[in-house]
């Protein structure tokens, strides 16, 4: 009798264990490595193991909104967010807590991978009130990412939300009306005033995308693929042909 085939679930992930982190920071009574008690070289080091660990250039708003959730939560900014169902994940644990290991190139790159995840999106933020996942987006590792939203329950949809993790935030709170959030909007505001941070989550960029894509993609976001001579697509990959081939 033949087998029955079984039906992989939407919700697991293909890595579950989080980022490797120092041990004196874990045994920490606080339990955080605060952005203002590192100097730039600190600062510097934890962004090239995000590089190397998770194959990710770190946007310019991926430390303002660590920044931002400081000013929230001064010792627990990974959770600073809480009230609205959002933890920070993934590269912001190693630049909240760093590693005392070696990193080698990629080895972190599945971690809050989910099951309908592309190799080209990098989860950064956690929503636990609708099972969805914020991370980057990049076509490829020298583009310039930008901020998109995947939800485990829908087959694999990526939908776009802004050029950074502020115009991300701003809609949500837009479109929550509570005590919690009217504070944390003001916070915001004061934030991004202060620091000048352009929030442009309009549609104008995905329209562009959509019209200049190498190739449509069953998730709806396309790739922006550099086409080499006869309109033919190619993107470098981090192994060797040889390893493909077998």
């Amino acid at each position: 009798m033949t087998e029955k085939s079984r039906k992989r679930n939407s919700n697991v992930k293909l890595e579950q264990r989080n980022p490797p982190v120092s041990k004196k920071t874990k045994d920490s009574q606080n339990g955080a490595s605060l952005l203002g008690c590192l100097n730039s070289e600190q600062i510097q080091e934890r962004i090239s193991l995000i590089d190397q660990g998770f194959y990710l250039k770190c946007p310019p708003d991926f430390l303002s909104f660590y920044e931002f959730c400081k000013t929230l939560s001064n010792d627990a900014p990974l959770d600073a967010l809480s009230e609205i169902g959002f933890r920070l994940v993934g590269p912001f644990e190693i630049l909240h807590y760093g590693s005392k290991d070696q990193v080698k190139k990629g080895q972190w790159s599945n971690h809050y991978r989910f099951y309908h995840d592309p190799p080209e999106f990098v989860t950064v933020v956690v929503c636990s009130n609708d099972q969805s996942h914020i991370g980057y987006f990049r076509d490829s590792y020298e583009s310039t990412p930008f901020v998109a939203k995947s939800t485990a329950t829908i087959s694999g949809v990526i939908e776009y939300c802004g050029q950074n993790l502020f115009a991300f935030l701003r809609t949500v709170l837009d479109r929550k009306t509570s005590c919690h959030t009217s504070h944390l909007l003001e916070s915001f505001d004061e934030f991004v005033s202060a620091k000048n941070i352009l929030i442009d989550d309009s549609s104008s960029f995905i329209k562009h995308r959509k019209k200049h894509q190498v190739c449509a993609t069953t998730n709806s976001i396309g790739l922006m693929i550099d086409v080499s001579e006869g309109d033919i697509g190619y993107r470098p990959i981090s192994v060797s042909y040889y390893f493909l081939r077998d």
